[in-house]
């Protein structure tokens, strides 16, 4: 082999080096910046995300006191524990077209779900789904069952029957006597929260539940 085939050879050899170095080190830089990009994205989101949710914890804890405080709602849903199928068809129409008015105006701010239970777990009223009640929650609704059993609020992201939610579940008592009537729900509909980070960001997201 003569000098001047080696030398082409190691040229080749040096360059194919050289820009095998470069690659790298362009590529690391690259992916490097990516992944920074997406994580200033994603710390966004959670700081988005961490503030509708402040501002649906701080509704649920103003509908709380709202219907903990009002005579007409405690009065119905003391009665309802003691009523006959009848009467109970009547104090949920009437405590339906109470907080009919309620209802219509914390859906604007993405609040899906009024939910009352009795204190054995039982369905008492749906907001969303009037029609649809006296189902057993025990087994399909952990939250309902511990607010029942410890007469405390339990709030966080829960799976239901059908869909999953951010959910302020809290005790209802008639104070008179500080007897437990019944437990409601407030909670946030995750789709309300995916279409608001949308507009804030234009970027889809997605709740993933395992």
């Amino acid at each position: 082999m003569n000098k001047n085939l080696k030398f082409k050879i190691l040229l080749i050899v040096t360059f194919i080096i050289i820009y095998s170095i470069f690659y790298y080190i362009i590529d690391n830089d690259k992916n490097s910046r990516v992944e920074s990009i997406l994580n200033k994205q994603v710390d966004n989101l959670k700081i988005q995300q961490s503030i509708i949710l402040n501002y649906f914890q701080n509704d649920a804890k103003i509908i709380k006191d709202e219907i903990s405080n009002n005579e007409k709602i405690i009065d119905i849903l003391t009665k309802a524990q003691h009523s006959s199928k009848k009467q109970r068809e009547i104090l949920r129409s009437k405590l339906f077209k109470k907080l009919t008015p309620l209802y219509t105006k914390i859906k604007r701010r993405g609040i899906l779900q009024l939910h009352f239970v009795s204190p054995d777990n039982m369905t008492f009223l749906r907001m969303h789904k009037p029609n649809k009640y006296d189902d057993d929650l025990t087994d399909i609704r952990y939250s309902y069952s511990l607010v029942n059993r410890e007469k405390k609020v339990v709030s966080g992201f829960e799976q239901g029957k059908s869909a999953h939610a951010y959910r302020y579940v809290f005790p209802i008592f008639n104070t008179k006597d500080n007897s437990h009537i019944a437990s409601a729900e407030v909670s946030l509909n995750t789709e309300f929260i995916q279409n608001k980070l949308f507009k804030l960001n234009k970027i889809h997201t997605h709740f993933i539940v395992n």
